[in-house]
């Protein structure tokens, strides 16, 4: 088999195991502070109100664009003072069946949730719970199989997966492919039996 077949299916694993690595260093402190927004510094009672007069020309402003760039459904929220304060909505989250977006719908985000992988790891490095340069296998138990390319190869750390210098050569929609795949499955297609990256 060779490197570039097995260094190519971890590549398209790379993105998954930086959440991994976020999740379990997230569960593994017990008591980890919570987010609390910060009290109001504004002194005007009637801010709220004011603010709430302008939801409208807002949800104008989103059903505008979203019709403009030919964006099947959006949603979107206001948030005053770390309260949820307004949500709205347009089009529809399933074209086919026209199910309608809702306030709760769940949209796939890609690539962007990148940059929320790395400000929880990072948050996770502030907080003293993990270094960047710990081997992203303290945290994904599973890449201690990894086979790497030679005996003096590095070990992936975190700070790899974060800077994309691990040294996969190839990055492709692979994730987009396996939506229907169960945790199980996923499981076992990253870190189960090598020869599978031959097969995907």
């Amino acid at each position: 088999m060779s490197w570039k077949l097995i260094a190519g299916s971890w590549k398209r694993r790379a993105a998954g195991a930086a959440g991994c690595v976020v999740l379990a260093a997230g569960l593994s402190a017990q008591g980890a502070p919570t987010f609390k927004a910060p009290a109001p510094r504004f002194v005007d009672p009637g801010r709220r109100a004011k603010l709430e007069k302008a939801f409208p020309d807002i949800d104008r402003l989103f059903q505008d664009y979203a019709a403009g760039a030919h964006v099947p459904g959006a949603a979107w929220g206001i948030v005053i003072d770390g309260q949820l304060a307004h949500t709205g909505v347009t089009g529809y989250r399933d074209v086919p069946s026209k199910a309608p977006v809702t306030p709760d719908s769940v949209f796939r985000i890609a690539s962007m949730t990148k940059s929320f992988t790395a400000i929880a790891i990072l948050k996770l490095r502030d907080e003293g719970r993990l270094s960047l340069d710990d081997p992203a296998e303290k945290y994904v138990p599973e890449m201690k199989a990894l086979v790497y390319p030679t005996s003096d190869a590095p070990t992936i750390t975190i700070r790899h997966l974060l800077s994309h210098a691990e040294g996969f050569p190839e990055d492709n929609p692979w994730g987009d492919q396996q939506l229907a795949d169960t945790d199980e499955q996923l499981s076992g297609s990253w870190f189960g039996d090598p020869t599978l990256a031959v097969l995907q």
